[in-house]
């Protein structure tokens, strides 16, 4: 059962019934033999289950959590329709294809293994960038037309200091918060925290970020972490583990120096770069800047800026 409210009260029923009709469309996705038509509607249903149980649920893209480990499932075999190609020095089109759980990579070589990855992520990223930026899209709306109780109600989901709202200047701090996170810094930092999504965690967790949990039902343990307390987050969901990522980053205090970064970068594309807004994310890891220059390194050696203009369209069969 859903977790993040003590006290049953309606809308832990509605956010309840919405993570059970999630799993079973789950289950069914898994079933063997489906046929291409089936499984993109359930791929779409899927990714509507998805929609409503965040737009239920405060904060934002944070998923509800069960009880308890759920049973450990073998990685699903590798979707033949993720083939699709990223040849393009600038690529501009990505399908709408959102995988749910990871394949198990491992028996391909090195370039083939990050080349599947990279399908299976890069969709995931631009569909939650999609659900921010319809976020931000609100904001502005809201700012425009001084509607404060829109702005105080998405200050406090992305959890703004109680000091800074309705101050001057609060407004710019808020759209600060509710912005995309650029492509090839989501991409880099998920192949850095998911060993190129064949951790552990990625295949039996749905983890891609590392994030961590101080409760042991709610995530994987790992061997050697600093604080024994802690668990890396389980989710149900790759999807899930992608808007959890986002939004922890829009919402930390860690993260602040980011967030100003790239809001200089949105603001001046063309005189601030996506390696200075990684400048904002030593707080991430314990290594400091040594993990900045990590990510900046897996970008490089990946081309992965070739991506921060893709769009998602509609999948063809």
């Amino acid at each position: 059962m859903p977790l993040f409210l003590k006290h049953q009260t309606p809308q832990f029923e509605v956010v309840s019934q919405l993570d059970r009709e999630l799993d079973e469309l789950i289950l069914q996705k898994q079933q063997l033999g489906l046929t291409l038509e089936k499984l993109a509607e359930l791929e779409q249903k899927i990714e509507q289950a998805n929609a409503r149980l965040a737009a239920a649920i405060l904060p934002p893209n944070k998923a509800p959590e069960r009880r308890g480990a759920p049973p450990k499932l073998p990685p699903p075999p590798l979707p033949k329709s993720i083939d699709y190609s990223l040849s393009s020095s600038g690529l501009k089109e990505v399908p709408r294809l959102f995988i749910v759980r990871m394949s198990d990579l491992r028996a391909l070589d090195t370039e083939l293994r990050k080349e599947r990855f990279k399908q299976t992520i890069l969709p995931l990223i631009l569909r939650a960038n999609e659900d921010i930026a319809r976020q931000r899209k609100a904001v502005i709306q809201g700012i425009e037309a001084e509607d404060n109780d829109l702005l105080r109600s998405f200050a406090q989901r992305y959890r703004m200091p109680a000091s800074l709202i309705d101050k001057k200047g609060w407004t710019d701090e808020l759209l600060r918060r509710v912005a995309p996170i650029p492509v090839s810094i989501a991409l880099a930092q998920a192949a850095i925290e998911s060993g190129w999504g064949q951790s552990r965690f990625a295949l039996e967790g749905n983890a891609l970020f590392g994030q961590w949990v101080w409760n042991d039902e709610l995530g994987i343990k790992a061997a050697n972490q600093s604080d024994p307390r802690a668990s890396v987050r389980r989710f149900p969901d790759l999807l899930s583990s992608v808007r959890a990522y986002m939004f922890n980053l829009n919402s930390h205090r860690a993260y602040g120096v980011f967030r100003e970064m790239r809001s200089r970068r949105m603001a001046a594309p063309d005189q601030v770069s996506v390696n200075e807004v990684i400048e904002g994310l030593s707080n991430y890891a314990q290594i400091g800047d040594a993990y900045v220059a990590k990510i900046r390194r897996i970008i490089s050696q990946n081309d992965m800026q070739r991506f921060e203009a893709a769009q998602l369209v509609q999948r063809f069969f």
